[in-house]
């Protein structure tokens, strides 16, 4: 076994407190961000390139209804992928819970309706990664490659910084709005209100036994483990225990082997246990089923590889983001979203009973 570092706090107490219109007020010590009013401009971003669309709709099948989903029955085939007309995302996708797809366009921040029109939201945000809501509404961005800062934005688009120079490319919120992210030189939990920083795994030993180290993260439907995707030449995939606060216990285990050539953009998880990875390295997307003992590979992208999808996340079932769909932004194809419909629902975008399962 692979012992987890003891948690240390790095940073301590960062301002980052503010005031939300979505229900969390945070500490009223701290000062609330000016807020700047969203643009007007509804406009799509410019864009040369015009990738061809085969697929006029991957919407034939209806999603899964009712309030079970069988996962004993045999999976069934992933469709043809299709471009969201209009929506962009440079390597991190947000549903809001209202029928928007947030993201970045390389510059700045928007969202858009499905099959709609891209809206301007906050300019002169650059390429932000990764994105993920608070339960009040605020949203979460990383930027491992730009500043390395952890962002929180109100609704009408105040900004703090709750974190500089992290290095964070992914991020996933417990339910606890906890802040989980993950990067170059390690793994962490922030806290959405003061910014204060807990490393939980460091890149390489002694949390991983070569240079290896967390790439992207996801929890468990019953978020009680977490789930690692790596930079590791062996495509390997972790999971590490978590208490009932959320808090990493216990030792790193090695969950999965082979999801690819060592470079896991994004990664996600379905309502049947099954994990889905895509790799950077190899430009493709793996299904790992739910005990960790199946690798298999969906699509294969490196024919062409600015159609790799640089992140995942399913849809949340809401105007058309289908719950049972895996979206993907192409960072180097226009900042296009890809839609990949499943027909299994992801395990945090779907809230029925599963039957058909240990």
């Amino acid at each position: 076994m692979i012992p987890v570092l003891p948690v240390m706090c790095l940073i301590a107490c960062q301002p980052g407190a503010q005031l939300s219109t979505g229900g969390d007020t945070g500490p009223g010590t701290s000062a609330t961000p000016t807020d700047t009013a969203a643009p007007t401009d509804s406009s799509s971003p410019t864009d040369t390139t015009d990738p061809t669309d085969t697929q006029d709709s991957a919407t034939d099948t209806e999603p899964p209804t009712g309030e079970t989903f069988d996962c004993g029955a045999e999976l069934p085939e992933p469709q043809p992928e299709r471009q969201v007309d209009g929506a962009r995302a440079y390597k991190g996708i947000a549903f809001d819970g209202s029928g928007q797809a947030y993201g970045s366009d390389g510059n700045s921040l928007g969202h858009a309706a499905y099959d709609e029109a891209w809206t301007l939201w906050l300019p002169g945000e650059g390429g932000v990664e990764q994105l993920a809501f608070l339960s009040g509404g605020d949203l979460i961005s990383t930027n491992g490659y730009g500043a390395g800062e952890v962002k929180r934005y109100t609704p009408q688009g105040g900004e703090t910084v709750l974190v500089g120079d992290l290095g964070a490319y992914s991020v996933a919120i417990a339910p606890n709005d906890r802040i989980y992210a993950a990067g170059w030189d390690g793994a962490w939990m922030i806290d959405p209100d003061t910014g204060e920083t807990t490393q939980f795994l460091v890149d390489g030993p002694p949390d991983f036994d070569r240079r290896s180290g967390p790439r992207s993260l996801v929890f468990s439907r019953d978020f009680t483990k977490l789930y690692i995707g790596t930079i590791d030449s062996d495509g390997r995939i972790y999971t590490l225990d978590l208490d009932s606060d959320y808090q990493p216990v216990g030792e790193l285990q090695l969950f999965a082997t082979g999801a690819g050539n060592g470079w896991h953009d994004g990664i996600g998880l379905d309502v049947c246990g099954n994990v889905y990875a895509v790799d950077y390295a190899s430009s493709s997307l793996y299904r790992v089923s739910a005990d960790g003992s199946q690798v298999e590979k969906l699509v294969d992208w490196s024919a062409n590889s600015r159609e790799f999808g640089h992140g995942l996340v399913f849809g949340d079932g809401v105007g058309g983001w289908r719950h049972d769909a895996l979206y993907l932004p192409e960072s180097e194809n226009g900042k296009r979203i890809k839609e990949i419909v499943l027909g299994v629902p992801g395990a945090h975008s779907w809230d029925g009973e599963v039957v058909g399962v240990d």
